[in-house]
């Protein structure tokens, strides 16, 4: 009686995947797939920046520096130059008692060594108890640096019925006395220029 071998049935070689199948068909890393497929936050941004942004803004921002860069060098000039107004004083004074006019010799003094001034328009009255009873305006005139200036001026008289009655005949009593207490002020628009800059100031002075 002869024996029967039994031995396994193989296996089908369906049932095993070989490995270099397995690595094709292997799935990427997310975080590989997520950088390939969806752009950086910073990207996103960027791109929606530069869709978003017109031609018109891109001119306020260019004026905007401009503006930023001629303010800087204005206050650096100003730090450096130190600009001052020019100065004025009465070196001589006559008054015509009879009308009340007032000749003067009004000194300007431009205090600046670096630049040079003009003083636009303005002038000087004469006021008594602080009424003004004489003014006169200036011609425009300018000063170079440092310099000094002799302007005569005649105010003229606003009077009569200017003053007050008590005033009036406080001012005839100094008139009699040839003793008179009077105030000049002057207020003048003055522009100092240094190179393509210029400056603008009031002067006001009271003598």
């Amino acid at each position: 009686m002869s024996s029967l071998e039994h031995s396994p049935p193989e296996t089908p070689s369906e049932w095993f995947t070989p490995t270099n199948t397995l690595a094709e068909i292997e799935e990427a890393p997310l975080g590989e797939r997520a950088t390939e497929e969806i752009p950086s936050r910073d990207r996103v941004i960027q791109q929606t920046m530069i869709k978003k942004t017109k031609p018109w803004c891109w001119c306020i921002a260019g004026v905007m520096m401009v503006m930023s860069i001629l303010l800087i060098i204005s206050m650096i000039a100003i730090v450096a130059i130190r600009p001052r107004t020019p100065r004025f004083d009465i070196q001589d004074a006559s008054l015509h008692s009879s009308n009340l006019d007032l000749e003067i010799v009004a000194r300007f003094l431009n205090r600046n060594k670096k630049m040079e001034v003009k003083l636009e328009s303005g002038g000087l009255q004469l006021k008594f108890n602080n009424y003004v009873i004489a003014a006169q305006d200036i011609q425009p005139f300018s000063l170079t640096k440092s310099e000094t200036r002799l302007e005569p001026i005649h105010l003229i008289s606003l009077l009569p019925n200017v003053l007050p009655l008590k005033d009036e005949m406080d001012l005839q009593r100094q008139v009699v006395n040839n003793h008179i207490v009077y105030e000049v002020e002057g207020t003048f628009k003055v522009k100092s220029y240094f190179g393509f800059l210029h400056f603008s100031s009031t002067l006001v002075g009271i003598v």
